[in-house]
């Protein structure tokens, strides 16, 4: 399988594309030139460029991240520590940090600079299927699926968590996502989309969706966004 994201790399919209044989391809989304290939990064699940467009993270089933330079190809650093296959990789808005979450239920916090780890999310009971940093960088959002289902939001420094959010089918659980101002988080699952205080935990709104929800994004200011299968 592959997965495809749309990034901005130097003022220019390209075409990420990542697949378990290991391989990261980066594409014009204009004119469909391959820009780049990154071969042998391992069984990658998930990959993700830097905000400035100049590394590429990803994460793979050896457990191990590995931060590319895009302009040359090379690896440059390899971040190792959890203890199964990452499922998700994200930067930091500065892109001073990265986040992973693995199948050994934890989620990391890393400084790109040093690949040192510096915060590990423990509470979760599942694998981690999604790790994001609040627009202010303060906070780590994470998400699990199967006998967990919960997305929870942890500070990013002292990896205290502040609050989990449920009630989603354990089945499907989409990536959460934080709204612009960072105040309201967008969780998703079974039918249905709902919509959090970051700020107190509490339950804001219900969405109800007649199938499943395979996609919920909030749009400025708070708007949503959400697709069914």
């Amino acid at each position: 399988g592959s997965r495809l994201t749309l990034v901005n790399v130097a003022k220019k919209l390209c075409a990420l594309a990542a697949s378990e044989d290991g391989a990261a391809f980066l594409w014009d989304a204009a004119t469909g030139e391959c820009l780049r290939s990154f071969p042998s990064l391992g069984s990658i699940n998930a990959a993700v460029l830097s905000p400035d467009g100049v590394w590429l993270l990803s994460g793979a089933d050896d457990g191990r991240a590995r931060l590319v330079n895009v302009a040359s190809g090379e690896c440059t650093k390899t971040f190792e520590g959890h203890g199964s296959g990452i499922n998700s990789v994200a930067f930091s808005a500065d892109g001073a940090r990265a986040v992973t979450g693995s199948l050994d239920n934890t989620a990391k916090v890393w400084c790109v600079q040093s690949s040192e780890c510096l915060t590990t999310f423990q509470e979760h009971i599942a694998p981690v299927y999604g790790g994001i940093f609040s627009p202010d960088g303060a906070r780590v959002l994470s998400e699990s699926m199967y006998d967990d289902a919960s997305a929870k939001l942890w500070d990013a420094n002292s990896g205290q968590c502040f609050f989990s959010f449920e009630g989603h089918s354990r089945n499907h659980h989409p990536r959460p996502s934080f709204s612009q101002d960072g105040k309201s988080i967008l969780t998703a699952g079974s039918k249905a989309a709902r919509l959090w205080s970051a700020e107190e935990g509490c339950l804001l709104q219900t969405f109800k969706h007649s199938r499943v929800v395979v996609q919920a994004a909030l749009s400025a200011p708070r708007g949503l966004v959400v697709r069914g299968a």
